[in-house]
């Protein structure tokens, strides 16, 4: 299935059906060629003056609106969002020439934005809109944000009343821009092929500054081959298909998400290997039910007490694990935006619960006052995996079912 055609068609076909707001399906109805930059600006609350995510939310109108005017860019369908901590660019294109013959103009669009005194007071008055109807239209974002980007909160509310933005002032707007729109900053950029990756990379680095790729700039591997195998046992039928994300990432990063793995899957299903050595790229493998839109890792954490004494110590391990360092998670949840179906992601409206308990060490794991161990793990497995999205989707790749399937031994499991 096509990622970003499936993602965002489906997405916005249910906003559409739900809540009546629209922005044109047609645009993101694209072929499995489709390809995509992302450039994401750290906007957080915490930087600076509270009003800092106000002045953020005006400059992705600001830089949607130029662009919009900008006709070398017509074949690059643009959308963007702000949330408390991030602002999100979606560049999004049919093919990956086109949207490599484009960069240049990507980069300019970002990093080039012209404000005058009219942009400014006619994006004002579109965000004014934009809260007075807050109820209808931000339901669509937060929609939009909690499926895309993490579940944080987007940026409406942290604007107040309009005045908070009508007294923004075209030099404060341009300050803020100056600062952090600016290539000595570090900020983040996703792209969906090695070769985009690598022409985007000289790009910048001829213009001699740094960014900051993913923990380095991350490379989600974009061919989407399903493969499949059906396993038939006391009528159960079930689809499988592999799933595969490249990336880069750090080493201590990787030994996190194997742990992460090892706590949500009892099959073994992830695997975090290192491509090459001293590279930096890791291969993460994982395998699940395509018709269920469970993992097949469900089969590991069965009923029973040692493998529900086995989770409780990974969580436990986890909780040591990140003691010393309560951001070290970022890197996975923050930099990651793609979990394997629209239903899965569904249920992200709390979807970092859990994460901010365990940064907060405040994570209980006594749940030995639900009734019965079957309600404990059930609890345990839906608060864990349901909620959790640490790791990038790209589905398929010429891997060997049988061997796969050997490999984890899930034939067991099932």
């Amino acid at each position: 299935m096509k990622l970003f055609d499936y993602y965002f068609h489906n997405l916005f076909e249910i906003v559409k059906e739900r809540n009546g707001y629209m922005y044109e399906v047609k645009y993101l109805t694209m072929d499995k060629h489709s390809q995509f930059i992302i450039f994401a600006f750290n906007c957080g609350s915490s930087n600076e003056q509270e009003d800092n995510n106000g002045v953020f939310h005006l400059l992705e109108h600001l830089i949607l609106s130029d662009y919009n005017i900008n006709k070398e860019l017509h074949n690059v369908y643009l959308d963007a969002i702000t949330t408390k901590e991030w602002t999100y660019f979606l560049f999004i294109t049919k093919s990956e020439n086109e949207i490599i013959k484009k960069i240049n103009y990507i980069i300019d669009t970002l990093f080039s934005l012209k404000i005058t005194n009219e942009s400014l007071d006619n994006e004002k008055k579109i965000i004014c809109d934009e809260i007075k109807n807050r109820g209808y239209f931000s339901n669509f974002k937060q929609l939009f944000n909690r499926l895309m980007f993490n579940g944080t909160s987007y940026a409406l509310p942290t604007t107040g009343k309009s005045e908070t933005v009508i007294n923004l002032n075209i030099k404060r707007v341009q300050n803020i821009y100056n600062k952090y729109y600016d290539f000595n900053q570090n900020f983040r950029v996703y792209c969906s092929s090695e070769d985009i990756c690598t022409e985007l990379s000289n790009k910048l680095s001829k213009i001699e500054k740094r960014i900051e790729f993913n923990n380095k700039l991350g490379v989600i591997k974009h061919s989407i081959r399903p493969i499949s195998k059906s396993i038939n046992k006391k009528g159960n039928e079930f689809n499988l298909s592999v799933a595969t994300i490249y990336t880069h990432m750090s080493d201590y990063d990787a030994q996190l998400l194997d742990l992460l793995g090892n706590c949500l899957f009892g099959a073994k299903g992830l695997f975090v290997s290192k491509l090459k050595k001293d590279c930096g790229i890791y291969n993460i493998q994982y395998i699940y039910d395509v018709y269920k839109d469970f993992s097949l890792f469900g089969f590991g954490i069965s009923t029973n007490r040692s493998n529900y004494d086995r989770i409780i110590l990974c969580l436990k391990e986890l909780i040591n694990e990140i003691h010393d360092n309560s951001n070290m998670l970022n890197s996975i949840y923050n930099d990651v935006l793609f979990t394997k179906s629209l239903e899965v992601q569904y249920y992200k409206n709390n979807i970092f619960d859990l994460i901010r308990l365990v940064n907060e060490m405040k994570i209980d794991l006594d749940i030995t006052k639900l009734p019965n161990i079957e309600v404990q793990i059930n609890e345990l497995y839906n608060y864990i995996f349901f909620k959790s999205n640490w790791f990038g989707l790209s589905i398929g790749d010429n891997i060997n079912v049988e061997d796969f399937l050997d490999k984890i031994d899930i034939k067991n499991k099932v």
